[in-house]
């Protein structure tokens, strides 16, 4: 098989060039997780001024005035990732991931022990959580109160006790599927 020579000056050119016209993207949208939601929104923005805005979205302010400091040292980390790396990542992986509702199939076959952690203060995450829990038979959902996107730094002792929670349930083998008499729409378990 032969390859086909690269001018590489001119893809690094041409890559840089498209690097610098990339929409930054917002975390509005539970990373694409909504229903029917495939696209990203943003703007034309220096990363600069996006993480800025970014590190301040509405399910990010929960840290912000539970610790301040730390949502500081957050907010300046953030500014520090590579603008090339945030923009390859945001619209190499993030615009381009399917709705978690077109996952729903794959999500029925897992068949090993997981948890979904969300912060109720999280709305883009709040509904994709419960899709999951619902089409996981194999998961356990742990909502943080007070809390939004950035749980496991906002409330690492209740983050990090759930985990140690989930890792003893399934190293004691207490990690069973869902009974599916559990799964019924109402109450009193009449199905629709």
């Amino acid at each position: 098989m032969t390859q086909k020579p690269i001018d590489l000056v001119r893809y690094r050119a041409e890559l840089q060039q498209k690097i610098n016209a990339i929409d930054t993207i917002l975390g509005d949208h539970g990373s694409s997780s909504a229903k029917g939601n495939t696209t990203t929104k943003g703007g034309r923005k220096p990363w600069s001024e996006a993480a800025k805005k970014y590190a301040l979205g509405p399910t990010r302010v929960q840290f912000q005035n539970k610790d301040p400091r730390g949502w500081a040292e957050f907010a300046r980390q953030l500014l520090e990732h590579a603008p090339k790396g945030q923009a390859l990542t945001m619209r190499g992986v993030q615009m381009r991931r399917p709705s978690l509702w077109e996952l729903v199939g794959d999500m029925k076959r897992i068949d090993v022990p997981a948890l979904i952690v969300t912060g109720d203060e999280d709305d883009p995450c709040l509904e994709p959580a419960l899709l999951m829990k619902r089409n996981i038979a194999t998961a356990g959902l742990v909502v943080l109160p007070w809390s939004g996107h950035t749980i496991n730094i906002e409330e690492p002792d209740a983050f990090n006790r759930a985990l140690f929670d989930f890792f003893m349930r399934v190293d004691e083998g207490r990690s069973a599927r869902r009974d599916p008499r559990s799964s019924a729409s109402g109450i009193l378990g009449f199905r629709k």
